[in-house]
Order: structure tokens, then sequence, then C-alpha cells
């Protein structure tokens, strides 16, 4: 049916990505069928979502959303998987191609760390949306946020009601965990923060009260603000 398209609304030259191949080709066979005059196909590579393994896509999450805040697109970019870094800056910065070949070929031979990779390509992508300064302060931002300092811009918000809690059904309440056993496993590693001090005790009870914001921190740079 995709290749029909290319017969209802009679193209001469379809675009799309590598992906798309045989649609293209197919809407060709159906032109010749039709005794129209064959399209022409344009392809162009896949850009590899976050996850390095399919394409970039919002409803799996592997994404990087146009509209979202610098620091957060800064995060996104700069925890890339080192594997997909090469194709992210081919398809999307003016970078001679011959430099991205140089920096790849550091980094194999050990004279780059992957990250100074990220770093820049992630302070190129974010200057195209939010300008320079805007890029070195997501950059900034991220230092912090990994240093305890700030919480980033998609942290998530919740409401509880006001009251004592123990430790593990608060964090399921907040939806960090999708269990008390997965809670516990992360508490007992010293994974989870609330209030800026790390938990140690799974069984802690914790006193919810006045108008206060709570944060939660699970990991370096998971955070969730509880309003009550």
């Amino acid at each position: 049916m995709q290749g029909y398209d290319s017969v209802a609304i009679n193209s001469d030259v379809e675009l799309g990505g590598t992906d798309q191949k045989f649609n293209v080709l197919r809407g060709r066979d159906l032109q010749l069928f039709e005794g129209m005059e064959p399209q022409i196909g344009l392809f162009m590579p896949i850009l590899l979502g976050t996850d390095g393994k399919v394409k970039m896509s919002k409803s799996i999450g592997n994404y990087v959303g146009l509209n979202e805040p610098a620091d957060v697109m800064y995060h996104k970019i700069y925890s890339l998987a080192d594997s997909i870094v090469e194709n992210w800056f081919e398809l999307l910065t003016n970078i001679p191609l011959a430099e991205i070949k140089q920096m790849m070929a550091d980094i194999a031979a050990g004279k780059m760390n992957p990250n100074d990779a990220k770093h820049r390509l992630a302070i190129d992508i974010v200057t195209q949306y939010y300008g320079a300064e805007a890029a070195e302060a997501a950059a900034a931002k991220e230092r912090e946020i990994h240093s305890g300092n700030a919480i980033p811009s998609d942290a998530a918000e919740c409401s509880v009601d006001a009251g004592t809690y123990g430790a593990l059904d608060l964090l399921v309440n907040i939806k960090a965990f999708a269990s008390k056993g997965e809670a516990r496993r992360m508490v007992q590693n010293g994974g989870v923060k609330i209030g800026g001090e790390k938990l140690a005790d799974p069984q802690a009870q914790i006193e919810i009260k006045g108008a206060d914001q709570l944060v939660v921190q699970v990991g370096k740079r998971k955070f969730f603000k509880v309003n009550f």
C-alpha cells in the first residue's frame, strides 16, 4: 500500500531512509504497471537513536527532542553509545568528514577520550538550537548535576499526601521503582538519596509535612520532585 502512494500522487522523486528502499522500488513497479514514468528514489542514511540499536523513535524513547531544554538535550547526546558518535557527527553537524575520521582514529588509538568527542558533538548540536552560550551553560549544568549540586530540567514531578511513609513505599509510590524489591536493592547499593542525604536503611521512615518540596535522587541523574 505504501508503494501505491507513488501512483496516487504521480510522484517524480521520492526521498526516504534506506529502510524504505523496498517501498520506493515497489512504487516504481506499480507506476510502470499503470503506464507511468517510474519515479527516482533518493535514499538517506538512518539516524540511530540514543540506544545505538535502532532508528530514532519517540515511541521507543531513544530520541532527542528538538524542543527539549538545552541541558536535557546536552545530557542525551553526551550519554550516547560510543558506537554511534561517528554516525551523529556525519549526519547532524557541518564538521568536515576528514576531521570526523581523524577524531574516530584518535579514539581508536587511545589518543582521545570518547567523552571528549561526545562533549564536542553535544555542544555543536545544542548550539544549533539554543546558541553557544546556552550550550556551554548546559555542559556546566551537567557537571553540577553529577556532583549533586543541580537538578535536571526534565526531573519528574509528582505529589503525595503529607504523612509518614516507609522508604520503599514512598519510592514505589512516586514511581521511582516498579517494586519494593527493586527499590531495596538500589538502596542497599547506595543509589538513592532523599533530600540530598543517602538513604542507607531500606526500612527507614520518611516524614512528609509542610509545604516544602522533597527531592528524591536515584542513581546519578534520575530525579523526582515530590510535592505534598
